[in-house]
């Protein structure tokens, strides 16, 4: 079963949208991680040996879950605007999101990256940032980092945004 799902706006000329929406909570697993944990408690007969043990316990376990709730990604999006620059934007769970908006000027390159790690390989969605009067490169900052989508949805993304972002470069050269 998939982790999320991806979904494509094409604006024509005016740009994309790419949008991948994340599962949403299972209410089914916390009643049952919390039932098991109920019946943990009282098969070693926690309630009977010292409440405050069982309350710490419980308030823990309360606010990893607002924690996690809290923290929970719903949605990330990218925006391409071929003549104003990019958009990501992370929405949570709660009602809360983070956007960033990159000027057009600061983009150098969208870039599919690898990364390795001790068991697998990483592929992701990267924009290389330059430096506001030369073309140097001043940052990589990677893009759908709550989801890391899988190289067959970061391909489509990847040939869109570079048809969207240098169209005009791929005719001059």
């Amino acid at each position: 079963m998939p982790r999320h799902d991806f979904v494509h706006k094409n604006y024509g000329n005016m740009g994309s949208e790419f949008i991948i929406h994340h599962r949403t909570v299972q209410v089914g697993r916390l009643i049952v991680m919390f039932v098991l944990s109920v019946f943990f408690a009282s098969l070693v007969k926690l309630h009977l040996k010292e409440m405050k043990i069982l309350w710490s316990i419980s308030g823990f376990l309360a606010f990893m879950l607002i924690y996690r709730l809290y923290n929970k990604v719903k949605r990330e999006s990218f925006l391409v605007l071929p003549s104003l620059g990019i958009q990501v934007k992370t929405e949570y769970l709660f009602g809360h999101c983070d956007a960033e908006f990159i000027d057009i000027l600061h983009v150098k390159d969208v870039i599919i990256n690898e990364a390795i790690t001790m068991q697998r390989v990483i592929c992701y969605l990267a924009v290389l940032l330059k430096e506001d009067n030369c073309d140097n490169l001043k940052a990589i900052y990677p893009l759908f980092t709550h989801s890391w989508p899988s190289l067959s949805v970061i391909q489509p993304i990847y040939q869109i945004t570079q048809k969207k972002l240098f169209a005009e470069h791929l005719k001059s050269r």
